[in-house]
This record gives C-alpha cells, structure tokens and sequence, in this order.
C-alpha cells in the first residue's frame, strides 16, 4: 500500500469522468455526490480544486496516477509511523505542488476573535493523516 496526496485540479472534471467511466466510485447516500472506493482524509478544497490524504492499493494507486484531472502526490510505500512525514516532505518539496498546496489549504496564521479577545491561530502544516500513518 501506498500513502499520498491526491490533488484535484476539477472536482467537477473528475465528477463528469467518473459519472461516465465509473461510476460505481461515486456514493449520493448523503445527498451530494462523494468519491469513493479509497480510504482518505475528508477533502480539502477551494472553488473547484481538492485534496486528500489517501492509502491506496497498488491496483487503486494506478488508477488514481492515470486519472483525468488528478495528481497523486508524494507517494510512499506505507511502513506504518512516520509514513506521512515522508508523505508530506516529498509531496511538499516542489515550489509547483507547495503553491499549490497552500492555496487549497491556507495554513498561514490568522487572528480570530475568541470571548472579544484576538487569539492568532497557526494551522497545522499537514491537513490530514490515515491512521497509523
């Protein structure tokens, strides 16, 4: 098994390809269309981009790299502890894929108001594990 990044540039592009290649990947028991067939992190997403954290089969883990609109980024054999760490520094050691990364998931500190107070919050660099990763 391998942990990853998927990064998808169209939601909706990807939503039309599986609706007509695959559609058995696509679940509307909550009332909204969601992906599914891989175990992964809720997704993370701006406008019409997303990402997840997923662990894929080898056979799943070929389906998502040749898959419209998609990237799998950092893709590391899963070895339990640690496997995200080595997820995140190579997925996030493209000045390409960080721009791009942080632009679907803001992780730069901000001021809230907590109780009428200002509170500065800093998010996590990672948006998301699977378990044991």
């Amino acid at each position: 098994m391998r942990d990853c990044i998927i990064y998808v540039s169209s939601v909706s592009g990807l939503l039309d390809h599986l609706r007509e290649n695959l559609p058995s990947m696509i679940s509307t028991e909550t009332g909204k269309e969601v992906v599914v067939g891989l175990s992964r992190t809720p997704s993370v997403s701006v406008d019409d981009e997303a990402m997840v954290y997923a662990r894929l089969r080898e056979d799943d883990y070929s389906l998502w790299d040749e898959m419209p609109f998609t990237e799998v980024w950092g893709a590391t054999e899963y070895i339990g502890e640690g496997t995200a760490t080595q997820v995140y520094e190579s997925a996030l050691s493209s000045d390409a894929n960080l721009e791009t990364y942080s632009r679907v998931y803001p992780h730069d500190t901000y001021t809230t108001v907590i109780d009428g107070e200002d509170v500065e919050v800093t998010p996590s660099l990672w948006f998301g594990i699977v378990s044991g990763a």
